[in-house]
């Protein structure tokens, strides 16, 4: 600054420098980029769990880039999805597997362990630390309870600012919630 290293050409130098450091030292813990915070909720099934894979490889690049933080993900598996909740073996029609009983119970063909899987992903791609929640129930009535849960507290545990709730399905799990919390859920969605 100035004309030359002897001539600076200001009144008060150590004003400027302090001004500068003042200036540097606010400005690097003053973080002007706000984040989406996101809620996932996921409904699983065997026909989206490659697009369900891929929403967590996406969540993670969001992440990377400090695009987005992710608070939580809630994966539903609806009552209804109980009469597939097996995926017929390969080769075999669904229509075929319901008339056919499969005697070889393989604990990993069941929807609950595929959402043990998903949290498997998000762990493996540097995503162990959100809140995963796996929602089910016997009936539907138990399954918006236990959604409705969740929910809530992902959202009591979201900051003040809000969070973008991401839905990958249909509102079934949601509006319980919603209905029962409407203040909450309208002052952070």
């Amino acid at each position: 600054i100035g004309i030359s290293d002897k001539e600076h050409n200001l009144k008060d130098p150590n004003l400027l420098v302090n001004l500068l450091k003042t200036g540097y030292r606010e400005g690097i813990l003053c973080n002007h980029h706000t984040q989406p915070h996101i809620i996932l909720h996921l409904q699983l099934r065997w026909d989206n769990l490659a697009d369900t894979l891929l929403t967590c490889l996406m969540l993670r690049s969001l992440w990377d880039m400090r695009l987005a933080s992710v608070l939580g993900v809630i994966v539903s598996i609806y009552p209804s999805d109980s009469k597939q909740a097996r995926r017929p073996p390969h080769g075999v029609s669904e229509s075929t597997a319901k008339t056919t009983a499969t005697p070889v119970d393989d604990s990993s063909s069941t929807l609950a362990a595929l959402a043990e899987t998903i949290r498997d992903t998000l762990s493996s791609i540097g995503l162990a630390h959100v809140k995963f929640v796996v929602v089910s129930g016997k009936d539907m009535d138990e399954h918006k309870m236990k959604s409705s849960e969740a929910f809530c507290e992902l959202y009591e545990s979201s900051p003040p600012i809000g969070v973008t709730l991401v839905l990958t399905a249909t509102f079934t799990s949601v509006w319980p919630f919603a209905e029962s919390h409407p203040e909450l859920f309208r002052n952070k969605t």
